[in-house]
């Protein structure tokens, strides 16, 4: 099992990351005021490169979290109002389906639940006909 960066660690390394890339950055603000001859002071070319580089540390402390949390796992998965089955383990309603293989996934225990139609129940993927999909 691996061990999660905190949150203090991410912040000091998107902070570090970032302090290399603020002389970077202003190297490449000069050159481009020279190159697209605009005038500016180092003070104000050094102002701009600070108020990036205070967003660049969000952006990057943010985006570290959301990876460590690793929060794409959950994209995918949305609540269905309409689902009145639940996980038998642990009662879970946001289970994910698998419907090429007629189951449902549970994402908080990962049981495979086997996801039948109920006697009488109709299929809510109908064709214009009427017809069942899948029958």
């Amino acid at each position: 099992m691996r061990k999660l960066q905190s949150k203090r660690a991410s912040l000091a390394e998107a902070c570090a990351n970032t302090a290399a890339g603020f002389i970077f950055s202003f190297i490449i603000q000069k050159a481009l005021n020279y190159a697209y001859d605009i005038e500016m002071s180092n003070e104000v070319a050094a102002w701009f490169v600070f108020w990036f580089t205070i967003v660049s540390v969000a952006r990057s402390y943010v985006l570290r979290r959301l990876w460590t949390n690793e929060f794409w796992k959950r994209l995918g998965r949305s609540k269905n109002p309409h689902s009145t089955k639940q996980c038998p383990q642990c009662s879970e309603t946001n289970l994910v389906h698998l419907t090429s293989h007629n189951l449902k996934m549970c994402p908080r225990c990962g049981i495979d639940i086997p996801w039948t139609l109920d006697a009488g129940q109709d299929s809510l993927l109908t064709n214009a006909k009427g017809t069942c999909y899948g029958n």
